[in-house]
This record gives C-alpha cells, structure tokens and sequence, in this order.
C-alpha cells in the first residue's frame, strides 16, 4: 500500500486491528509450524551472542546487542509491526490535534512494571522526555517537543511544528524509548539507568560482564490479545529463563550450538556458512543485518577536509571488502543505497556512480589537492565483529596503495562505542549501520552521532522531506540528497549491505525474526 499521506498512513495502522499479522514475519522453514503432538518443554532458553550489550539501558546505545537483549525487558507507547509500520503497543489509542502538532496518547490501563507498580502517565511524561533529552535522534529530530500529563492514563506530546514522520521516530529500534517507572527515570545519571525494571514479558535477574545476562519470565506481564506481529502483538513466555552468553569467539558459538549447548546463535561464523547449511539439525536464519559504513571523523583531523574524504571514497574496492569478508553472495549485497530495497517507499540508488570506484589514480589526485601531508589515519574497529575488525585491515591495505600511513586500533565493541563519541579518538569509524524507516533517521547525517555531519544543504533537504506530506514529493526530495551524500559532502562511505546468519537447534519452535530472533513464542522441546 502506497499512500501519499505520512499521517494517514500512521492513523491508519494504528486504528486497525492486527490483522495484518496474517502476512506474518519470517520463520525458519522447518519451524514454522509447531508439533501438535504433546511433549514435555524445556524451561531454558540459551542464546550465544558474540558481544555483550554496550548498555542495558536502551537509551544509551543504538547497537544491536543492546537492542536485541532489552526489548525483551522494555516496551514503548509505540513499535513496529512486520512491515516496519508504527503500531500500538503500550499506548491503546492516539489522536492527532493541532493539525499534526499535538499528539495524544491514551494508555493501556492494568499494565504494570517488573516491580507490580502500575504503569501511568507520570512514569510515561518522565521515561518520554528522558528519551526525547537522551537519544540523538530524538534530539535531533524532536527538537523542543516535549510529553506532558493530561490524565492518569493519558499524555501529550507537543510539537513545535509538524512532523510527518514522528510516530515512524517514537517507533524506532535504536534507543528506543523505553517505558521505565518514573523513580528509576529520575535517578539515572548520564551513564543511564541503574535498576532495569520495565513492562516487557522477561525481567532482569542477573548480568555478569563477559560472561551471560540473564532475564525470568514476567508472571504477570499483561498480553495484548492480538496477533504476534513484528515487535508488538502477542508475547506469550513458555519458557522460565533467558540466557544471553556473551561468546566473541565465533568457533565457540558454533561448537557449543552443535553440541546443545546453546539453542539459538545470534551470529555464526560465516566462513563456515556453506558447511552448516548441511547440518540437518540446525536452521538456518539469513536476515538482512544493516550497512558497512566508514564514519569520516569530519569535526577534527584530516576528513574535515572533504577533499580527503573523496579519495578515500575513490580509492574503495568495495567488492574486494565484501568479498574477503563473506564466502557467498547470499550474505552481502554491492549496494549503495542509505535505506534497503524492500523499503520500496525510500530505497534509491542515487549517487552509486561515486560508489565502489577503485580508482587509485583518481584518489591520488584528490589527496595531492588536500591538505593531507602525511599524518597517521586511525581507524576504529573490533574483532567482536568480523564485519568490522576485517574491514579495517582490507581498508589499510587499499589506503596504504594511495600513500595514506594506517593505522586500525581494534577494541571490545563496548569499548568501540565509548570511544567513536570523542572526536580525539578516530579518524574513521567502521560502523554497522543499522537500517531505520524513514531517512531523517539516518545516523550518517545525524550532527551529534559519531562523524558529526554538519551541512547547511543536508539540514534543508532533510526538513523538506520531513515536512512534505506528498509520500512521492518527499521521496524525489530524498533523491536529491542521496546523490548529493555521495557525490559531494560523504559523510560515510558505505562498503555494502551485510545479511547476517543465525541458527536455531531444530527442537526449538516458534521463532521468528525481526531484525533479530525474538525469543517470546518461543517453545524448547527437551529432548532425551
């Protein structure tokens, strides 16, 4: 459904029911329909993950080991169904006044939080406006609005001028805004919150660094009475307790998944990819996990010199990266769009004739033209992910055939996230960009995310897409400033998009896929 009206689409998905749910997301193929014959179920559920979550907090980091282990704890006025449409999840109703500049937001009444405190407005003002203070895209692209109380089960969300894309924003995955109780809000200091208590159907129990998070089923986590569907819907728990195995090890992951171990790998390793497709016991699940991005370190150092970004840009052979990361083209694709093809809606390769250049002479050129002279490049990574860690070695290789002196500097993924706020510590960062909805999203043209893009032409292009309620206006807008991303300014180089690999144990049923594994519906059968 193509509609031209941001704000139609929005009501209208939020005011049907979900039976949209009936075009379901994925599973894997051999899982997809459970035995309807009586076993006996495991109560633990274990899960290797190959980088501790940079915070329990989600407000504090958009990585996707945060993401994934704290949807399970938390949950929001808002999320996003299969189709990646806003959908209700703690709120039961919203109305738009003042011409799209105020929103109101009914609540779900009897909800309550792992502590049994109900959930009302004053902790949803408090959690909303610690999110719209904390999460850059918020404070970006949410600039002076604010929650207010109207009722104890209803908020306001005041605009200062229309925003076509907010409930897409309120939806969002990275630093989500989670719902937490108003005490715990008001206590958390810059570092995030210290008690990880929320409305979601797993509660923390325990987190031992390096080692395994673990969360217990919410007894009373009140159900929507709806159709599973994406991050909302139905959440029914049959298992007792989620374990998170923190296993950077990649060989450790698939040797323990083989022996039962753990059920469920977030990430296999992919050099051994055609080999486990074999394995009759194990599933396979191929999503599409995000971007390779370059982050030029445009604030300080020698990429505040666009020149110099351009020849990295043209120096890049983005095949030769992808294909001495990935053994099969099933898991990467040569791509240069910000968004993802299955977003028909925004998906444009605009600007892909500065992509993929390899063209050396050309980038000798534009560093002779530059001010480099010299100076060592940095390049932030971590072998926590392969995608990351080899990137940057390939990429010092095919610099060093310029003439740039490369050095990468590898840390923990934690680590890597603590130190690409600091304009001191890099000069590129090799980021793992995930995909978002809608392009005012986009963390390469957020000003205070890592790189700090700073453009008067990407400010304006920008807000007119926000502002245009024409859906096919504001995607010939997005165009525009796609092809003026690569061939001009480059906040990034995007190296490809990268699909990632999870496998699930063939006793384990109902698993589906949304971004991650979801692991609620989920059923472990105990095997002998």
């Amino acid at each position: 459904m193509r509609l031209k009206n941001y704000l139609a689409i929005c009501i209208f998905v939020l005011s049907i029911p979900f039976f949209l749910a009936a075009c379901a997301e994925k599973q894997q193929g051999d899982n997809k329909e459970e035995s309807n014959e009586e076993v006996e179920l495991d109560t633990e559920l274990n899960v290797a993950m190959e980088s501790q979550p940079v915070s329990l907090d989600p407000l504090m980091s958009p990585s996707g080991s945060t993401v994934v282990t704290t949807r399970n704890i938390y949950e929001a006025l808002v999320t996003l169904d299969t189709n990646y449409e806003p959908v209700l999840m703690l709120a039961d109703s919203v109305e738009v006044e003042d011409d799209g500049k105020r929103y109101i937001f009914k609540l779900r009444e009897g909800v309550t939080f792992h502590n049994g405190e109900e959930m009302t407005a004053e902790d949803v003002v408090a959690s909303m406006n610690r999110w719209l203070g904390n999460s850059s895209r918020a404070k970006t692209l949410l600039t002076d609005a604010t929650f207010e109380e109207v009722e104890p089960y209803t908020v306001a969300l005041e605009l200062p001028e229309i925003a076509s894309d907010v409930l897409y924003i309120l939806a969002g995955q990275g630093q989500f805004p989670a719902i937490m109780p108003k005490e715990i809000v008001e206590a958390a200091d810059t570092t995030g919150v210290t008690e990880y208590i929320g409305t979601g159907p797993f509660m923390f129990e325990e987190y031992k660094t390096d080692s395994y998070l673990h969360l217990k089923k919410y007894e009373d986590y009140k159900m929507l009475d709806k159709p599973s569907n994406g991050i909302s819907g139905k959440k029914e728990v049959f298992i007792e307790d989620l374990y998170f195995h923190f296993v950077p090890d990649s060989n450790t992951r698939q040797t323990g998944l083989q022996t039962g171990l753990y059920d469920i790998v977030n990430a296999l390793p992919v050099e051994d990819f055609e080999k486990i497709k074999q394995n009759e016991d194990i599933n396979l699940l191929i999503t599409l996990d995000g971007k390779i991005d370059l982050y030029y370190n445009k604030a300080e150092g020698p990429f505040a010199d666009k020149k110099v970004r351009q020849a990295v840009n043209a120096a890049i052979d983005a095949e030769e990266v992808l294909m001495g990361l990935y053994p099969s083209e099933e898991l990467y694709r040569v791509d240069n769009g910000y968004m993802h093809k299955e977003n028909e809606d925004w998906y444009t390769d605009a600007g892909k004739g500065a992509y993929n250049q390899k063209d050396i002479e050309k980038a000798k050129a534009l560093l002779q033209e530059s001010s480099y002279d010299g100076e060592e490049i940095t390049i932030l990574a971590s072998h926590d992910y392969p995608w990351s860690g080899d990137t940057a070695i390939i990429l010092q290789q095919q610099l060093q055939e310029i003439g740039m002196n490369v050095t990468p500097e590898f840390f923990d993924w934690p680590t890597v996230n603590e130190r690409f706020n600091d304009p001191a510590n890099f000069d590129i960062y090799i980021g793992g960009t995930g995909f978002v909805e809608v392009p005012s999203q986009l963390l390469p043209i957020n000003p205070s995310f890592a790189g700090w893009t700073n453009d008067e032409k990407i400010d304006e292009l920008k807000n007119k897409i926000r502002q245009e309620m024409d859906k096919e206006k504001a995607k010939q807008i997005w165009e525009e400033l796609q092809a003026y991303l690569w061939e001009d300014y480059l906040p990034v180089t995007t190296i490809g998009h990268r699909m990632k690999v999870a496998a699930v144990n063939n006793n384990v049923e109902g698993v589906e896929t949304f971004d991650h594994p979801i692991y609620w519906n989920v059923k472990v059968i105990k095997q002998d």
